[in-house]
């Protein structure tokens, strides 16, 4: 088989079976966030094997690569974690000791010999990491002495514009323009690395999602957590001065761990919640977002300041602070519960729809603003009997819908 049928194959089974693999994983790891790594890395490694016509079946292949991907990653963890906290110690020791002509003269080699050891012994992972970190040491060497320097003081260092421009006397704007400049380089010579890019590209992550009926919970690097309800869907964006998540659709519940340096910012459409460390929900409908403070305070980006215990819902012209919010009801989706409050009953079926494969359908229009209250179980079945003993109200059921209608 040629190195061109062997890509073809396997973007095949990146494409038929990627999303059954992300769900294995997800199911199976500690932590989420690490899911699209892994996910590259098995993908990588049946792009690597010698000859694919032996496999008699790709997909057992596929996830038996995974099984075993899984097993390194948990083997390393706990060697990364203490490599991190050493890590750590001599970047603040070399930070206290080092120069402006030090950093001139930094050549790639020192650069690179600070960079992590490879945690896998595979050869072929080692071959792979290595082609990684000779390109990016003959980009470095590229660079200019003031511009290398910059960007050593940026990325290994941690030093901001301003103490990077004072370190080498230069401007703020000069030293921002030299680390556009190493970006830019950087960027470039990746792109000859052209399959690794495909892949990343192919298996990329579009984010965390449920389907009907499921929830998920993960933790975000930064060891804030999210509860996803379903059919939701949520994009994770973290940089060096913010922590950007878009709500796509749903709803979610988000506990922020504490770190005044990066806001924690949830954009739902044209709505942004912002809060530093605090617990919130964000539901976002068709035509407005629903914001509710469980604990802590946030801004929203209307100007409304919440604090624990209020609730605004942010339309496309207006914003309305509830008198009185339902703290709890607003939040009993996570223990799979609705609670419904004088709500009609076309938002009952929608909710409802949220959960069930087979969905409830308002075949009357004149029944869809009858009110609903109490607290059932998004299963189903104690909302459903509740219906049935409507005397305004006939059910019907087939294997695929409910049907409500007006009672003869």
């Amino acid at each position: 088989m040629s190195s061109a049928d062997s890509q073809a194959l396997v973007a095949d089974l990146a494409r038929v079976h990627g999303e059954p693999l992300r769900r294995f994983l997800r199911s199976r790891v500690r932590n989420v966030a690490d899911v699209p790594d892994l996910l590259q890395e098995i993908f990588l490694r049946m792009l690597r094997v010698p000859n694919h016509e032996a496999i008699r079946s790709p997909e057992s292949y596929l996830f038996m690569v995974a099984l075993n991907v899984m097993r390194e990653h948990a083997r390393q963890e706990s060697r990364e974690h203490a490599w991190q906290r050493s890590r750590e110690h001599a970047r603040q020791q070399s930070h206290q000791h080092a120069t402006p002509q030090s950093l001139h003269q930094h050549d790639a080699n020192a650069v690179l010999a600070e960079l992590p050891a490879p945690l896998d012994t595979d050869p072929e992972l080692q071959a792979v990491a290595d082609q990684r970190l000779e390109a990016f040491g003959r980009e470095l060497e590229k660079l200019t002495p003031k511009i290398r320097a910059t960007f050593i003081l940026h990325r290994r260092n941690g030093l901001t514009l301003e103490q990077i421009a004072s370190q080498l006397g230069i401007s703020c704007a000069m030293a921002k323009k030299y680390l556009i400049r190493a970006l830019f380089q950087f960027r470039h010579a990746m792109t000859a690395i052209v399959l690794i890019g495909f892949m990343a590209w192919l298996i990329r992550d579009p984010g965390y999602s449920t389907d009907a009926g499921e929830q998920h919970s993960l933790t975000l690097s930064d060891g804030s957590t999210v509860q996803l309800d379903a059919l939701s869907k949520i994009r994770i964006h973290y940089t060096d001065h913010e922590r950007d998540v878009e709500l796509v659709k749903g709803q979610a519940l988000f506990e922020v761990a504490k770190d005044s340096m990066r806001p924690f910012v949830v954009q739902s459409g044209p709505t942004r919640v912002t809060a530093i460390g605090t617990q919130f929900d964000v539901r976002r409908n068709e035509s407005d977002t629903i914001v509710t403070v469980v604990e802590g305070r946030v801004a929203v980006s209307d100007g409304s300041l919440l604090s624990a215990g209020e609730q605004v819902t942010v339309g496309p012209n207006a914003v309305h602070r509830t008198p009185h919010p339902n703290i709890p009801g607003a939040t009993a989706w996570t223990q799979r519960k609705f609670v419904f409050d004088a709500t009609p009953l076309s938002e009952v079926a929608e909710e409802f729809n949220r959960y069930n494969q087979r969905r409830l359908v308002i075949r009357d229009p004149g029944l869809r603003d009858f009110q609903i209250d109490g607290v059932f179980s998004s299963s189903g079945p104690s909302l459903i009997r509740f219906l049935q003993e409507r005397p305004e109200m006939h059910v019907s059921e087939t294997d695929q819908e409910i049907v409500v209608t007006r009672r003869r």
